[in-house]
């Protein structure tokens, strides 16, 4: 296998990087560096704005999603907080922003939103002559992506992307017909998945759900007398009902019983087909 090497034009200087490379690639690819596909990489400011209710959407972590931004909900701030916050660079249709933590590793390319960047978020703009900004944010979000940047970041109790590690990580690069087919096979296939998962999550609803309706279903035929057939030759259940209080009465004369645990009704159907209780001498 040949090795991958890398010269650093402003010294001259070559070196080896086959450690640093992932995976192969075909040979009509190429590897550059994150800064060298893009016009620029930049840090949010390092605060919190307080959420106004009202006016531009300020993307913060939670809403950078899988490839695009989640503004349901979405705090906002006046024209003023925006300005401050995008001194730096003005947030741009088919620029990227990039989730440093909590958590970090999403990615998501604007679309016509004019948005303002929350804290914990990096703002990128690729060069779109040498590479599409959905195959950009899709190779950030593919797992060795994730497991480079995210699962080596630094953070104690959280996982941080360092700007320093994240300016230079690798980006493979196919042309750019080739990145448009690529693109557009992944909203094809990423499509069928969320069809997948939708009808996925039905059937484990049902699968939990189907224990216990069944459970109460088999219940509800057993005291239905359906679950099992009607044997004449064993009696009826009102004999049984008789011979239980002939044996009550017994009881109760021998002082075994208290009366009160005599029963106080009769429960019959009457030639009407309906259903009547005995107490006493009144019939209901």
């Amino acid at each position: 296998m040949s090795s991958y090497y890398e010269k650093i034009l402003a010294t001259g200087e070559v070196k080896c990087i086959d450690e640093e490379v992932p995976f192969e690639i075909p040979a009509s690819w190429s590897w550059a560096r994150l800064t060298h596909v893009t016009y620029l990489i930049e840090d949010c400011p390092h605060s919190t704005a307080k959420d106004e209710g009202k006016g531009y959407p300020l993307v913060r972590t939670p809403n950078i999603g899988f490839g695009f931004l989640q503004l349901n909900g979405v705090h906002r701030v006046s024209e003023k907080v925006y300005n401050q916050r995008n001194v730096r660079a003005v947030p741009q249709k088919d620029d990227l922003i990039f989730a440093r933590e909590a958590p970090a590793g999403n990615i998501a390319v604007i679309q016509n939103e004019k948005v303002c960047l929350g804290q914990r978020t990096v703002l990128l703009r690729p060069i779109t002559d040498c590479i599409l900004p959905q195959y950009l944010a899709y190779y950030v979000l593919a797992p060795s992506s994730q497991q480079n940047l995210v699962e080596k970041s630094s953070g104690t109790t959280v996982a941080h992307v360092n700007l320093s590690d994240f300016r230079p990580y690798l980006i493979a690069v196919p042309p750019i017909d080739e990145q448009k087919q690529i693109v557009n096979k992944l909203i094809e296939l990423l499509s069928l998945i969320d069809k997948y998962n939708c009808y996925g999550d039905k059937l484990a609803k049902l699968n939990n759900e189907i224990y216990t309706l069944l459970k109460k279903s088999i219940l509800q035929e057993a005291i239905q007398g359906k679950l099992v057939p009607q044997i004449i030759e064993d009696g009826t259940a009102y004999e049984l009902l008789e011979q239980i209080k002939a044996e009550k009465q017994n009881l109760v004369k021998e002082g075994k019983l208290k009366k009160s645990a005599l029963a106080t009704s009769v429960i019959f159907r009457g030639d009407d087909n309906r259903y009547y209780e005995k107490i006493g001498k009144k019939c209901v």
